[in-house]
């Protein structure tokens, strides 16, 4: 990307929107909504300017059509005083039960069968089974059907420049979006996403698109909102890049006997830490798994079930990998369940 070969990162103070502030204070002009702080506003287009050419009057005019979207600063803000009783608890089987449904399970199985060339392509080139790709979209979309409602640009500028969370993280997304809109990638004024600013089938955010968006069709284009055969491309191209294995089991659920004791094998970071030979000389682990070489790195996680004993799996770092599209085992558990219901 543009910004890191020059060395730009959008946290640096000499070119964060905070850092520019102080020297833009001087010549900062009416610009863009009113619930956006000018200062901080001109060293956003400051930076823009630095480092991809932007116009001021162009994104001006972006601008001025922004309305503060406030659903999405609710939802990525909550209160921090809510009652820990009004929160309910994490639960593998209510997750499992919301994303396995017998729509998305049947959904899932014509995917697979519909869409099974561009599928086998992206087995080819990137390793990763058909059914995790159509699992990933099945739990992120519904396979396209549910991408959100709420205009991205409206989402990224209110969360970059109102949020109180992550503003940095959600200003570099802005920018993204913006070098895609100002390439001709999407429409600046039309796309809607998540209330996070995801995008399209596969919910990637801008900066996502960019790195890891496939034109897997071969139309010309990158087109995650209208693609299916692109967006499948996208997910396999992701999860390669995140260390996704090819022939590598993903998971494997354990039946410990009572006087096993897991801990020592136990992770709660987004990394396997161990390997399956020392795991198998503690544990009995699925004879499937007793072919692969002792050196392959796995462990164990331990998924939530309050209401019940906890449930704990055998994972490789095919799981892992799921888990750096959405930083959460049980999203990993519901997106590897579902790609093993629909075969």
């Amino acid at each position: 990307m543009c910004a890191a070969a020059l060395g730009l990162g959008l946290t640096g103070a000499a070119l964060s929107p905070e850092g520019l502030a102080a020297s833009t204070t001087s010549t900062a002009t009416k610009r863009g909504p009113g619930w956006i702080n000018p200062e901080r506003l001109e060293a956003f287009f400051e930076l823009m300017r630095l480092r991809h050419g932007m116009e001021p009057d162009w994104l001006n005019a972006r601008f001025q059509v922004l309305t503060q979207q406030d659903r999405a600063l609710a939802l990525t803000n909550p209160p921090p005083d809510r009652p820990a009783a009004d929160r309910p608890l994490p639960s593998l089987s209510r997750r499992l039960a919301r994303n396995l449904d017998e729509r998305t399970v049947r959904e899932g199985r014509q995917l697979l069968v519909s869409q099974a060339l561009f599928l086998e392509r992206a087995e080819d080139l990137y390793g990763v089974p058909p059914e995790v790709i159509v699992g990933i979209l099945g739990v992120e979309t519904r396979y396209g059907r549910i991408t959100g409602n709420f205009r991205a640009l409206d989402t990224l500028a209110s969360l970059g420049f109102q949020g109180e969370r992550r503003r940095d993280f959600f200003l570099k997304e802005l920018e993204s979006l913006l070098v895609m809109g100002r390439r001709g990638d999407i429409d600046l004024l039309k796309s809607a996403g998540s209330f996070a600013g995801a995008l399209g089938i596969p919910q990637f955010m801008p900066s996502s698109w960019q790195a890891w968006g496939v034109d897997f069709d071969q139309d010309g284009r990158v087109d995650l909102i209208n693609s299916m055969a692109d967006a499948m491309g996208s997910v396999a191209n992701f999860l390669k890049s995140h260390g996704w294995k090819r022939d590598i089991p993903s998971f494997a659920p354990l039946r410990l006997r009572p006087r096993d004791d897991p801990s020592d094998f136990l992770v709660t970071r987004l990394k396997a830490e161990h390997r399956l030979g020392d795991i198998d000389r503690a544990f009995p682990i699925p004879k499937s798994w007793r072919s692969l070489s002792e050196d392959l790195p796995a462990s164990l996680i331990r998924l939530p079930e309050p209401d019940a004993a906890p449930v704990y799996w055998l994972v490789s770092e095919n799981f892992f990998a799921v888990t750096h599209y959405n930083r959460s085992y049980l999203y990993a558990a519901s997106v590897l369940s579902l790609a093993r219901a629909i075969t």
